[in-house]
């Protein structure tokens, strides 16, 4: 959800605990309690992400989106990516977008991030070149060793099933980005003969 932005670019509402003021990237909320006759005022901070997955738990306490996350805060076409699931808060996560016409080609990505896992849930965003059509291909690379192997996780916009067969194609994983545009992915793990999501995730 992406609110327009206003003269003075500042948004004003109210929230269960009372009004609040977006301003930049941040959003102030503020309820009043009551002591005799002087009320008392709290100003929680809630971060963009918050924001834009408003029906989820936070990736963590005072977790930041990691990655473009200049972008994501200046409100540039970008995907902001929930991404659960991690089988570990260790090693990297590397981050390829696409266009269908280089769809999981080498050398046709788009956009190439690498950043530590730090938890079993980050927000990522990843800036895209304009408004348009894209999938974004993940990789948990658990020990760090920038190959792919047996006990790493993959995970795909739109989360489609995954097998050893063959790759999910670009319609199956595309989105539309227009603005900041939230999405939520789930990282998937080899176990036996096929994909799921891990044992402790």
């Amino acid at each position: 959800m992406i609110w327009p932005q206003s003269k003075s670019n500042r948004i004003t509402g109210a929230t269960a605990d009372g009004p609040y003021l977006l301003n930049g990237a941040e959003i102030i909320g503020m309820s009043c309690v009551t002591k005799e006759t002087k009320p008392q005022m709290r100003s929680p901070v809630v971060t963009l992400a918050a924001l834009l997955f408003p029906l989820a738990l936070p990736a963590s306490a005072g977790a930041a989106v990691v990655g473009d996350a200049e972008a994501c805060e200046a409100r540039e076409p970008s995907l902001l990516m929930r991404v659960s699931g991690f089988k570990e808060a260790r090693g990297t996560v590397r981050v390829r977008l696409y266009e269908e016409g280089g769809w999981l080609k080498r050398g046709r990505s788009l956009t190439r991030l690498r950043v530590p896992v730090t938890a079993t849930t980050m927000d990522v965003c990843v800036r895209v070149p304009r408004s348009g059509r894209y999938s974004v291909a993940l990789h948990h690379d658990l020990n760090a060793n920038r190959e792919r192997d047996r006990a790493d996780g993959a995970g795909f916009s739109r989360n489609p099933r995954l097998s050893l067969t063959g790759r999910p194609s670009f319609a199956a994983t595309a989105v539309d980005v227009q603005g900041v545009t939230p999405i939520g992915i789930r990282m998937l793990y080899l176990q036996g003969l096929g994909f799921a999501p891990a044992r402790n995730g």
